[in-house]
């Protein structure tokens, strides 16, 4: 018996692979200024024309090394960057 959470993200991995790549790009395009969730989410919007759950590629990204996270006292958000271990893969 599956799980339909596992299956959900299973069958939509490719997509979810697609959106973080996104998310790095439009973070890479940014630096080095740090972005929050919701200005992310709105420049997605803009760029690609609908809004995936932005949150979830974001923790999924900090899990892997390729955004950091860091907690603004003064702006009282988390904002976000690409960690030096991201690079911009090279079109072809």
């Amino acid at each position: 018996m599956s799980d339909p959470q596992i299956t959900y993200f299973l069958e939509n991995q490719e997509y979810f692979y697609k959106v973080r790549l996104r998310i790095l790009n439009i973070l890479w395009q940014a630096s080095p200024e740090q972005l929050t969730a919701e200005e992310i989410t709105i420049l997605y919007q803009r760029d690609y024309g609908h809004t995936p759950r932005i949150q979830n590629r974001l923790r999924e990204l900090r899990r892997d090394g390729e955004a950091v996270s860091v907690w603004d006292q003064k702006r009282r958000r988390k904002l976000w960057t690409v960690s030096g271990k991201w690079r911009k893969p090279n079109r072809k």
